[in-house]
C-alpha cells in the first residue's frame, strides 16, 4: 500500500474521483477526499447515487460525469 500510495502521489495526468453517496465500505465524501488529496491530478470528486453495487439502472444519468469528464481530457490529450 505505501508503494501504492507514492505512486499516487506522483501522478500527475488528470484523474476522476467518484464514489457512490451510500457505500457503507467506501462512504462518501471522505473516501474520495483521500484520493483527490493524494493524486496531484485529480480535481474534485464526483458524487455517484446509488450503493455500493451499482445497478444498471439509470446508466444514462449515472454515466453522466464521466462521460462529461472522459470528453473533456480526451479531446485535450494528443494521441
Amino acid at each position: 500500500m505505501a508503494a501504492v500510495q507514492e505512486s499516487l502521489g506522483r501522478w500527475e495526468k488528470p484523474a476522476l474521483i467518484a464514489f457512490s453517496d451510500s457505500d457503507p465500505v467506501f462512504p462518501y465524501p471522505k473516501s474520495g477526499t483521500v484520493f483527490t488529496d493524494l493524486i496531484p491530478g485529480a480535481g474534485e470528486q464526483v458524487r455517484i447515487e446509488g450503493g455500493a453495487r451499482i445497478s444498471s439502472k439509470k446508466t444514462k444519468e449515472r454515466k453522466s460525469p464521466l462521460t462529461s469528464w472522459n470528453g473533456i481530457h480526451n479531446s485535450q490529450t494528443d494521441h
